[in-house]
């Protein structure tokens, strides 16, 4: 399904051309890694001819060792798995999509290290985990004033703190 309305073929071309020669492999055999003719293949970089169907990006970022997600997004496609989420939870999506385009890149990057965290672990667990450090270091500040306390639970328990020990805790799970 095409979502961006943008001219992907130039950049998506681009995009491919410079990865391949970064990574030192000729086009035919890019083109024979993927399983497509030379031809495609030269066409395909030089934006002469639309980004290619799914299957076929999927097998280009494979011969790459590229995500395939990222691919199909950057040719202003979107994956069948995501298809199917919306399809499975029609009202969450809606409301997640509804909020990420208003998020700032960097909102959004946080969001893809929460996302990759509820994925490896119980998100329950890491917030649970987050506050008893938080206690612990409120139990630690006992001889601070009202107002330090006050400070420093603001401090330990804000959005941005959130993250930064989100993105922490990604760091160590990969």
């Amino acid at each position: 399904m095409q979502v961006s309305k943008r001219k992907p073929a130039k950049f998506f071309g681009k995009m491919i051309r410079k990865l391949r020669e970064k990574k030192g492999i000729s086009l035919r055999s890019l083109a024979a890694r993927a399983e497509l003719s030379p031809t495609y293949m030269s066409k395909i970089e030089l934006g002469n001819v639309p980004p290619p169907a799914e299957d076929k990006i999927r097998a280009i970022a494979s011969a790459l060792d590229q995500d395939a997600f990222e691919f199909l997004a950057k040719a202003g496609l979107v994956p069948r798995e995501l298809l199917g989420a919306v399809e499975r939870h029609p009202q969450d999506m809606a409301v997640l999509l509804r909020h990420v385009r208003s998020l700032n890149p960097e909102q959004i990057r946080q969001l893809a290290m929460l996302a990759h965290l509820c994925k490896k672990e119980d998100l329950s667990l890491l917030v649970q985990k987050r506050a008893d450090e938080v206690a612990e270091e409120l139990s630690e500040a006992k001889d601070l004033s009202a107002e330090e306390l006050s400070d420093l639970l603001t401090q330990r328990t804000s959005p941005a703190s959130a993250a930064r020990a989100a993105a922490a805790a990604a760091d160590n799970v990969q």
